[in-house]
């Protein structure tokens, strides 16, 4: 299953340089609230499964305060995020082109 999360992007902005300590954020996070439990749940296993696969969002008074997603969909939004950054090194090389020596490969 794929499918595009869309976050706010001072969001997207506090998540980009934690990218990869995020399993071990959502780790701790998700002890934390197994002990605790959410309501109606037995903890954020039985939330996750309730959300047929979809995020499911952390409340802190009624506003969200972080998102649970799957293990897939994680991998699937760091790829983007690499992707992204793949991109935009493309495109600034791409802007040097008139700087590039051309070059015989049967040379190097």
């Amino acid at each position: 299953m794929q499918f595009t999360l869309q976050i706010p992007d001072d969001l997207a902005a506090e998540v980009r340089p934690r990218e990869r300590r995020l399993p071990h954020i959502l780790s701790l996070g998700v002890r934390e609230l197994d002990v605790q439990g959410a309501a109606g749940f037995a903890g954020l296993a039985a939330a996750l499964a309730a959300a047929g696969g979809a995020a499911v969002a952390i409340l802190n008074h009624d506003e969200p305060t972080a998102y649970l997603v799957p293990a897939d969909t994680y991998e699937w939004l760091l790829d983007r995020i690499e992707d992204a950054d793949l991109a935009q090194t493309v495109r600034e090389r791409q802007s040097q082109l008139d700087e590039a020596i051309e070059v015989d490969l049967d040379q190097l």
